[in-house]
């Protein structure tokens, strides 16, 4: 109830009401064996972290959703996508650069226009013309 909730508002583009529902929910989602539920609260966990402009963070959590099973291939890419595009946004530093050097390194980001950005961070010349 509370996750649908946090959508609603994640929807809405209100990411201060959609915090509290999300706090609300993870209260409950250490007692719970649902996997899809599990799945659903990290995905408006990672949204919430997109809002907020915790783009390293968000990064990480979409990437962590890409590989999740249970998602269809369609969503998996777009959770990739997101994350592509969160580490993208970053800010500068260690973790930023270990995060676009793994997602450079997978074969699925082959599929996305901006792979080329992916592959010239290495000799760190990212293009974002």
């Amino acid at each position: 109830m509370y996750l649908r909730i946090a959508h609603l508002y994640l929807k809405g583009h209100d990411s201060d009401y959609a915090e509290i529902f999300i706090n609300r929910a993870s209260l409950s989602m250490s007692s719970t064996t649902d996997p899809e539920l599990q799945v659903k609260y990290k995905l408006c966990y990672a949204k919430l972290l997109d809002f907020r402009k915790k783009f390293l963070e968000a990064a990480r959590r979409y990437l962590e959703l890409s590989l999740e099973s249970r998602l269809s291939t369609s969503e998996q890419n777009e959770l990739l996508r997101n994350s592509i595009l969160c580490a993208i946004i970053a800010p500068a530093g260690v973790y930023r650069s270990r995060l676009l050097s793994s997602l450079s390194k997978d074969e699925r980001s082959q599929n996305f226009i901006f792979h080329a950005m992916l592959r010239k961070h290495p000799t760190r010349k990212l293009d974002y013309s």
